[in-house]
């Protein structure tokens, strides 16, 4: 597979899916063109992205690269523990990787439809609005297999980017405003935004409190980032590499455990780029809880 983060990197967002964002277009084109990013980063898997609407159902969204008929079969599909990779992970509000489909009951509602299209392995992840499943992110292929720890950071990076077009698209249908939409992308997004200037906060998004355990923005306003670090150590450390890096106008990203305002500690992969013209902040981040995604990887290599 690709190196995910080339294609799909957290602060390297395509240009085209911004500008579709403040242009306001189809939540369903901009669903497409994300499907298509994440082909390109697993050659040979279909990618999906399924909508759990109000009548408790799944629907399609957008499947660029599957037969009509295969994107029919989906339409409506009912949430269950024989309802396929998709049907389970939004059962379970769990990612469910499935590496052998026609030995797997799990795809038992579906079995028709994998063997018409000889499908062989799906791995969904499912799509959240906060602590809400709203759908389902996967890729499908025609080869067995589990995935690897670079389809791993895909299906979550994906699923986290799908979560807020979905949101944005329940936001359209309330008929709320070009303004609303764009704030809702911000505040909605699953990855933390902070901006930084001489090792203090001074502005963040909504889900940068969510993740760290704060009532909101605001009140991270000031707070020295030193207080997020796990260990004063590891503060140290970390921020001598990842600042010396970004001084040479390079952008870093490393896995590291953070502490939240209750003392509680979980893993997040955070980014940082240097930023110029913008006064008090010299730097901005970007991180996102990938406690689930750990998890998952330790409980196939148990299972390996």
């Amino acid at each position: 597979m690709r190196e995910w983060a080339s294609t799909l990197g957290l602060l390297d967002l395509p240009s085209t899916v911004l500008r579709g964002l403040a242009a306001g277009e189809p939540i369903d084109a901009l669903a497409g063109l994300l499907c298509r990013m994440a082909e390109q980063a697993a050659p040979g898997r279909i990618a999906s992205l399924l909508r759990l609407e109000a009548d408790g159902l799944l629907h399609p969204l957008a499947v660029p690269s599957g037969p009509p008929e295969l994107v029919s079969a989906l339409d409506g599909l009912k949430p269950g523990p024989h309802a396929g990779s998709c049907g389970n992970a939004v059962l379970h509000n769990a990612p469910t990787f499935i590496a052998d489909i026609p030995n797997d009951a799990r795809w038992d509602d579906l079995r028709g439809v994998a063997q018409q299209w000889n499908l062989r392995s799906c791995w969904s992840w499912p799509v959240r609005d906060g602590a809400r499943v709203i759908g389902s992110f996967a890729l499908t292929s025609l080869e067995p297999g589990a995935p690897d720890d670079d389809a791993l950071k895909l299906l979550e990076f994906v699923a986290s980017i799908a979560g807020a077009l979905l949101h944005m698209d329940m936001l359209q249908r309330e008929r709320e405003s070009a303004h609303a939409l764009r704030q809702a992308m911000l505040d909605n997004a699953l990855v933390a935004i902070a901006l930084v200037g001489g090792r203090t906060i001074r502005g963040a998004n909504a889900r940068m409190a969510e993740i760290f355990g704060y009532a909101d923005a605001t009140a991270l306003e000031g707070l020295p980032a030193q207080a997020l670090y796990a260990s004063d150590a590891e503060y140290t450390a970390l921020g001598t590499e990842m600042y010396a890096a970004m001084a040479r106008g390079e952008r870093i990203t490393r896995e590291l455990q953070m502490r939240r305002a209750d003392g509680s500690v979980f893993w997040c992969e955070l980014s940082g780029q240097a930023v110029a013209g913008q006064p008090g902040v010299d730097s901005v981040w970007v991180g996102q809880d990938v406690s689930e995604r750990r998890a998952a990887q330790e409980r196939m290599l148990w299972q390996a």
